[in-house]
């Protein structure tokens, strides 16, 4: 009946090579634009990268975002490096560490009725003059459900997270 789709996905690795001068040597030599700041790059790429300064230059923190689908992570590492014509690397830890799906109920839903519904669930937040959506949180993750009857889930780490979530959703609307 519903199926969710998977719309972004959030990996943050930890590696040792080039610190953030040279990487943004690097970028400059091959003419890639990137936005620099204080203490991290940005590059928009095909996906989305985010490299931070690290201490005593030791071990790099990169997040990698927009990354649609499970199957594209080891791309999008390798894609990063590949950018920079970096061949050898040392990843030393790699997480998931937030999923993004959305759902569409095809139906308009009367949110005041979700309110009440849901309070007695989980933490329920819902104030129509700052925000159009209900926010269902849950330990697994949030749900956002709006009037137009989409919904997204946030905050998840893995698919049993959205999972759950889901169930949530189809025990209300079936």
């Amino acid at each position: 009946m519903f199926e969710f789709k998977i719309t972004n996905i959030k990996l943050s690795v930890k590696t040792s090579f080039v610190c953030l001068d040279s990487v943004k040597v690097i970028l400059k030599k091959k003419k890639i634009t990137f936005k620099s700041y204080p203490n991290f790059i940005v590059i928009k790429n095909k996906y989305t990268y985010i490299f931070f300064k690290s201490k005593e230059n030791k071990v790099n923190h990169l997040n990698i975002t927009s990354i649609s689908n499970f199957d594209n992570i080891d791309y999008s590492v390798e894609h990063f490096f590949n950018i920079l014509d970096i061949t050898s690397f040392q990843e030393i830890y790699r997480s998931v560490d937030n999923i993004t799906a959305s759902l569409n109920l095809n139906k308009k839903i009367n949110l005041l009725k979700i309110v009440t519904h849901f309070k007695q669930i989980c933490n329920v937040s819902y104030n129509t003059e700052k925000f159009p959506g209900v926010f269902l949180k849950y330990k697994q993750g949030t749900i956002i459900l709006f009037h137009t009857g989409k919904c997204i889930f946030i905050g998840c780490k893995n698919l049993y997270s959205i999972k759950y979530l889901e169930t949530q959703v189809k025990s209300f609307f079936g």
